[in-house]
């Protein structure tokens, strides 16, 4: 509750107290709606696809999703071609270890040595295409 005596100011000077703090607001909020224009306009120029520089906000945040998707896929497919690969580098290497202990193992040729990376190479010809 509100006493009933004025405790000092004038109405001049509430009446000055409040326009100096609806100026403060209205600066406050004309920064903020400057930071978000900008915010679109960097998010606008991030995407692969070029917009209209007066795109609006809706059709920028659904292009912005819908390259989401697809940057998602592409790293889903990436990490599946990750793995295949990882697992063919591991089986080579068991291989190669392999020929390796019975080439020392035993007295074998190097045409039997040969023999076996031609067909080390016919099964994984990928990481051997600069022998």
């Amino acid at each position: 509750m509100q006493p009933l005596v004025n405790s000092g100011s004038s109405a001049s000077d509430e009446l000055v107290n409040e326009v100096d703090r609806r100026a403060h607001h209205n600066a406050l909020e004309r920064r903020r709606r400057h930071h978000i224009k900008d915010s679109f306009a960097t998010l606008r120029a991030m995407l692969p696809t070029s917009m209209e520089p007066r795109a609006s906000r809706a059709s920028i945040l659904n292009a912005t999703a819908s390259y989401i998707m697809t940057l998602n896929t592409i790293i889903a497919a990436l990490k599946s071609e990750n793995e295949k690969t990882e697992g063919h580098i591991r089986h080579i290497e068991v291989l190669c270890k392999s020929i390796c202990c019975f080439v020392f193992s035993s007295s074998l040729s190097v045409v039997v040595v040969a023999f076996q990376f031609n067909r080390l190479k016919r099964v994984y010809p990928t990481p051997w295409s600069l022998c």
